[in-house]
């Protein structure tokens, strides 16, 4: 005797789990760069132990989501001059570190707002 939609079941318990996992990972990536303020992707990577492409993408994600968003310069023609890290930072290249905020969902997200 064969189960009829077995098959189906399975796909969609498959696939809300992946959604959880997914929803879990954007979490973590989202505390993580809450906690530490300033943090570049190898060490969310590192903390996590997830790789390096994963946080990549997880950022990507939430900031399509609007739970992060990109920090812009006030003055593009001196683009470190709002950083807090300026004294500190031996980056002369512009544009090659992004800094991104918390918006005021990934704050509610994370009970913070």
């Amino acid at each position: 005797m064969s189960r009829v939609g077995t098959g189906k079941k399975c796909e969609k318990t498959a696939t809300r789990q992946a959604y959880v996992v997914t929803f879990l990972v954007l979490k973590e990536v989202l505390k993580c760069i809450c906690k530490k303020r300033y943090i570049n992707t190898a060490e969310i990577s590192q903390e996590l132990r997830i790789p390096m492409g994963l946080v990549e993408h997880a950022i990507q994600k939430l900031k399509e989501m609007e739970y992060l968003k990109v920090i812009t310069p006030l003055n593009e023609e001196t683009p470190c001059s709002f950083c807090p890290l300026k004294s500190s930072c031996h980056i002369k290249t512009v544009g090659v570190v992004k800094s991104y905020m918390l918006t005021e969902n990934g704050r509610k997200l994370l009970g913070k707002g």
